[in-house]
């Protein structure tokens, strides 16, 4: 950042700092130091008070003068997003967020996975934070008692499984460690003679448990009776939510009968790549045919951990300098197994703001040691290289020109899923995925995403299934229909299936972001292409696109058109 401040951006630095102080866990996972041992207060006084923060640094914004086009972006990103969280709060969305994936109950423990473990001073702040937990717990029961008292509860469903995972969280699943289970063994391994760390390790971890175990009581006592049946969002709810995911105010009517096109279309695809694999074979065919291949088969968590490192490092070292140029602390991915007990879907997680904590991809294992290298090779691509690791961590990386704000708390899935989608079929484009069996791996993970859009929209709209559909024609979408479309188009196991829908129905909108983002991002890389007949570059079209950072889907097209 240049050693002379510019207004707009000393607005968005200490907006991070200040809302650091009232969110430490999303300081730690933006990577800002000197929270790690404190915890995030969900009540509704907690949340009103970052509201006023967004409220008071929208009318600095809104003041301040931009001396650069720098300047300029960042204000309309941060604006952009100020807004879209103060709507956000006053419609009360926040009550929702009981739900079976990236909600406040699930953070509680998914944020000691970012904390740094090398030093005596980093476990201090473990043992702290587990001991806060309960505080946290206690503050997320109040925010969910008020949503009660408002009538904006989550769906009974959502209920259950969440209380499932808290249960797992608390050690009371048999076949799931408990959180937190293992960290007295890592301290161990780190080698840290520290008298004592080891048993105020361990009773923290006692009190965590009784963070989870007194959430759960008040979940299963207070909140689940009185959860609602209905678990369709609504137009409304559901036109907030695209709008706030896409950055982009799209006919979600359209969308649909778009979904429904997309689901054809891919379905061909596959039967025709299926024929390659066995001629006449069905597409259920060809893929039992691959997982049964034994050369195609990961067998254990720490050899699928090393081939998904090794993927992630060849294709830095093969795309930089020819389809991208890529900064040297972007090099740098770690992947991981996710903790137990949370959902079936892999995840990715940005670097810190100094790059001291890596960008890491998830891989939840869900107690299964056996993986199949064709159906998970094009989702390394999607969390990783060329996907979100390289889209976050390049983001990390552009200081000189992209606010602290910006870099550090600016996420639209429809430009960031979108982008990885875009990655997958991308790898696909350069030839990364000749077999027969990879793509059609990829083009699996492409039919999921269209299916997102037609059941989540289907859903949560209440639209009917087309008359002119081989799948239950003219029916109304159920949880039944959902977890049935998944498996039979997507080819989908029942445990990953019932996971997915379960993340559809408490999240909605965020589900079609990835097959819309993605249809946004191939007509801006056309666009340009037209702009540039004689000359058009790949490479320089990622690196425009991605040192813009995340922003919504109309000021990317906006900012695009200019820059290339």
């Amino acid at each position: 950042m240049a050693a002379t401040m510019s207004e707009v951006f000393r607005i968005s630095s200490e907006y991070i700092d200040a809302m650091a102080a009232l969110d430490p866990f999303g300081a730690t996972g933006m990577g800002v130091p000197g929270h790690d041992h404190e915890v995030t207060d969900f009540s509704p006084e907690g949340q009103a008070a970052r509201a006023a923060l967004n409220r008071a640094t929208l009318s600095k914004l809104d003041a301040a003068r931009g001396a650069s086009h720098d300047d300029d972006v960042a204000r309309d990103v941060m604006r952009d997003s100020l807004l879209q969280e103060i709507e956000r709060y006053e419609a009360g969305d926040q009550y929702y967020e009981l739900r079976s994936i990236a909600g406040p109950v699930q953070a509680l423990q998914e944020v000691f996975e970012l904390m740094p473990r090398d030093t005596e001073a980093d476990w201090r702040n473990i043992v702290l934070r587990l001991e806060g937990l309960p505080r946290s717990a206690a503050s997320l029961q109040q925010m969910f008692q008020e949503g009660i008292r408002r009538g904006q509860l989550s769906a009974r469903r959502q209920v259950e499984e969440t209380l499932r995972q808290v249960t797992s969280f608390s050690g009371g699943n048999p076949e799931v460690a408990a959180a937190f289970a293992g960290l007295p063994a890592l301290l161990e391994e780190a080698g840290i003679d520290s008298p004592g760390l080891t048993s105020d390790l361990e009773r923290a971890i006692g009190r965590e448990r009784e963070a989870f175990t007194g959430l759960h009581a008040f979940i299963e006592e207070r909140y689940l009776n009185e959860a609602p049946e209905a678990e369709a969002a609504g137009r409304e709810r559901y036109a907030r939510a695209a709008n706030q995911f896409l950055g982009s105010r799209i006919d979600l009517n359209e969308t649909y009968a778009w979904g429904w096109e997309e689901v054809g279309r891919l379905g061909e695809e596959m039967r025709r790549t299926a024929d390659r694999i066995r001629p006449g074979a069905a597409i259920a065919e060809a893929a039992g045919l691959l997982d049964a291949d034994a050369a195609r088969t990961i067998e254990g968590e720490a050899a699928l951990i090393a081939w998904l490192q090794a993927v992630e490092d060849t294709a830095i070292s093969n795309l930089d300098g020819v389809h991208f140029n890529i900064a040297g602390p972007v090099k740098t991915i770690e992947a991981c197994i996710a903790p137990p007990g949370g959902a079936l879907a892999q995840y990715y997680t940005p670097p810190s703001e100094d790059f001291s904590r890596p960008g890491r991809t998830w891989y939840p294992t869900g107690g299964h040691t056996q993986f199949h290298r064709w159906r998970e090779l094009t989702t390394a691509y999607h969390e990783g290289v060329p996907g979100h690791h390289l889209q976050c961590a390049t983001a990390v990386y552009q200081a000189e020109h992209l606010s602290r704000f910006h870099r550090l708390a600016v996420w639209y899935p429809g430009y960031g899923e979108g982008w990885a989608l875009y990655a997958e079929r991308l790898m696909a484009e350069l030839g990364y995925l000749n077999d027969a069996g990879d793509y059609l791996g990829m083009l699996l993970g492409q039919m999921h995403r269209a299916v997102r859009v037609v059941v989540d929209l289907g859903m949560h709209l209440q639209l009917p299934i087309p008359n002119t559909s081989t799948f239950e024609p003219g029916e109304q979408w159920s949880y039944e229909r959902m977890l049935a479309f998944l498996m039979e188009r997507a080819q989908m196991p029942h445990d990953m299936a019932h996971s997915e829908v379960v993340r559809y129905l408490g999240w909605p909108a965020q589900a079609i972001s990835y097959k819309v983002g993605e249809r946004a991002w191939l007509r801006l890389r056309e666009e340009s292409r037209a702009r540039h007949p004689q000359d058009f570059s790949l490479k320089t079209f990622h690196d425009t696109a991605l040192a813009l950072g995340s922003m919504g889907l109309d000021r990317l097209g906006d900012l695009l058109r200019v820059a290339y």
